[in-house]
C-alpha cells in the first residue's frame, strides 16, 4: 500500500508539473504575440507618418537633448503614438530653457500705463528665409515668455523655402503653426500668405531675429483697440549683429521714418512738438515705417489691400504700405512704450534676389510711385513708373477707398519732404 500510495503521489506531482509548464509556456507565447503585434502596428504607423508631407504642421513633437533621461522617457511615449504627452513635453522644454535677461528700455512711466481689460487677441506672423534657427527659436521664446497668454492667439511661421528646415526644431508651443511655401516667394508674399490664415482680430508682423521686451504687445493692441485704422509700430531697439545669439542689447533713440528723393527709407528726427510731448507714452506720428514690424487690425489690413502682391522678394513695401495707410484714411504711429530688440544686419542681405537686388527694389518702388505718387511729381523721382508692371488692381483699391493725393500727404504728414519736390511745387 505504501508503494502504491508513493507511486500515485509521484504521478500526480508529475501531472501538476507538466500542466504548470504548459500554462507558463502558453502565457509567454501570448505575451510574445502581443509584443509582435504592437511592433508591427508601430512600424506601420511610423511608415505612414513619414510619408505625410502636409503643407501645414501643427505641434505634435519637440526635439530635445536626448541625454536627459526624463526627456527620453517622454520621447519614447511620443514615438509610441501617445500624442497627449506632447503637452507635458512642451512644459518640460520651456522649464529647462529660459531666455536671457535684457534691459527694460521703456521710460519708467510706461510701467504705470493702464490698458483696457478687453484688449483684442493677436496673431503673430513671422516669415523667414535663410535665417539662423537659433535666432528664430530665441525670437519665439521671448514672445512666449513676455506675452500674456490670453492675448496671444497664435504664432504663424512662414517657411519661404528653407531646404534644411525641420519643423520639430521650432514647434515649442501648441500655439505655433508652420506653413511652407512650395516655391520661393519672398518675404513680402510670405507675409501675405501668413496673414491670410490668421484667426485673431489683430495681426502683428515680426521678423525672425528679434527679442521682444517686457509688456511689448499690450501698448500695440491698445492703439488698435482705440482706432482700427491706426497702425502702431514698436520702437526697434538695437541688437548688435555678431552673427550669433546674445549680441549686446542697446536702447534705440526715438526717431521717425521718412523717405528720400528716390522714395528710399530714411530715419528722420522728431518734430519739436513731438520731442516736447508731455508724457513718454504719448504716440508719435510717423510718415513711414522702417520695415516689417508693426501691428494692424485684420479688418483694416484686408480693406486697404494687404501688401502689394505685385512686389517681389523685399524692398519698398514698407514705404508703399505707409503711404497707403495715410492716404486712405488711416494713421501710422510709433509706440514708445512698446520695445522690440532687432538685429540690424551689418553683412547685407542673407538671402538672394533671383532678379537681382537693385532690379527688384527699383521695380518695387516703381510700383509704389505709379500708384501713390501724383504724376506731376514723377519727373522729380529717379524711378520709372512704367517699370512697375500691371497696377490696375492697386488703382482699384485707391479708387474704392477714395484715397487722398500724394500732395495732401506732403502737406499734412511729411512736409519735410517738400524739399525733394521743390521744383514741382514752385511751378
Amino acid at each position: 500500500q505504501m508503494c502504491i500510495r508513493d507511486r500515485y503521489q509521484r504521478r500526480v506531482r508529475g501531472k501538476s508539473f507538466f500542466a504548470s509548464s504548459i500554462q507558463i509556456m502558453n502565457s509567454r507565447f501570448v505575451v510574445l504575440i502581443i509584443i509582435a503585434q504592437s511592433l508591427v502596428i508601430f512600424l506601420l504607423f511610423s511608415t505612414y507618418r513619414s510619408k505625410q508631407t502636409p503643407k501645414e504642421t501643427l505641434v505634435t513633437r519637440v526635439q530635445l537633448n536626448p541625454l536627459d533621461e526624463e526627456v527620453v522617457e517622454e520621447l519614447k511615449l511620443r514615438d509610441l503614438g501617445f500624442v497627449k504627452n506632447s503637452e507635458n513635453l512642451i512644459r518640460l522644454y520651456q522649464s529647462k530653457f529660459k531666455t536671457r535677461d535684457i534691459p527694460d528700455t521703456r521710460d519708467p512711466q510706461c510701467k504705470k500705463q493702464v490698458f483696457n481689460s478687453n484688449l483684442p487677441k493677436a496673431s503673430i506672423v513671422i516669415p523667414f528665409h535663410s535665417e539662423s534657427k537659433d535666432l528664430l527659436v530665441v525670437t519665439l521664446k521671448t514672445i512666449l515668455e513676455r506675452t500674456p497668454p490670453h492675448l496671444l492667439q497664435e504664432i504663424i511661421l512662414v517657411d519661404d523655402l528653407n531646404p534644411e528646415f525641420v519643423d520639430s526644431e521650432v514647434l515649442i508651443d501648441p500655439k505655433i503653426r508652420v506653413i511652407h511655401n512650395e516655391k520661393r516667394e519672398g518675404l513680402i508674399r510670405a507675409k501675405i500668405f501668413g496673414a491670410d490664415i490668421v484667426t485673431a482680430p489683430v495681426i502683428v508682423f515680426l521678423e525672425a531675429h528679434c527679442e521682444v521686451n517686457q509688456q511689448w504687445l499690450e501698448p500695440l493692441l491698445q492703439v488698435v483697440s482705440d482706432d482700427y485704422k491706426a497702425v502702431p509700430i514698436p520702437i526697434l531697439d538695437i541688437i548688435d549683429d555678431t552673427g550669433k545669439i546674445g549680441g549686446e542689447y542697446q536702447e534705440a533713440p526715438l526717431n521717425r521714418g521718412g523717405f528720400d528723393a528716390n522714395m528710399g527709407f530714411i530715419w528722420i528726427p522728431q518734430t519739436a512738438e513731438q520731442a516736447a510731448r508731455k508724457t513718454p507714452s504719448e504716440l508719435i506720428k510717423s510718415p513711414t515705417m522702417s520695415g516689417g514690424l508693426f501691428a494692424i487690425s485684420t479688418k483694416w489690413w484686408k480693406m486697404i489691400g494687404k501688401y502689394d502682391p505685385g512686389m517681389k522678394i523685399w524692398g519698398g513695401e514698407n514705404v508703399e504700405i505707409s503711404l497707403r495707410v495715410w492716404q486712405c484714411g488711416g494713421s501710422l504711429v510709433e509706440v514708445p512704450c512698446s520695445r522690440v530688440g532687432h538685429i540690424f544686419r551689418k553683412r547685407g542681405f542673407p538671402y538672394s534676389f533671383p532678379d537681382g537686388h537693385a532690379q527688384t527694389i527699383n521695380r518695387n518702388i516703381a510700383r509704389l510711385v505709379a500708384v501713390w505718387v501724383d504724376p506731376k511729381f514723377h519727373p522729380a523721382i529717379r524711378r520709372n513708373p512704367e517699370e512697375g508692371g500691371d497696377i490696375s488692381e492697386r488703382l482699384e483699391i485707391k479708387e474704392r477707398l477714395q484715397c487722398k493725393s500724394f500732395e495732401w500727404f506732403l502737406d499734412n504728414v511729411y512736409p519735410e519732404a517738400k524739399v525733394y519736390f521743390s521744383s514741382v511745387l514752385n511751378n
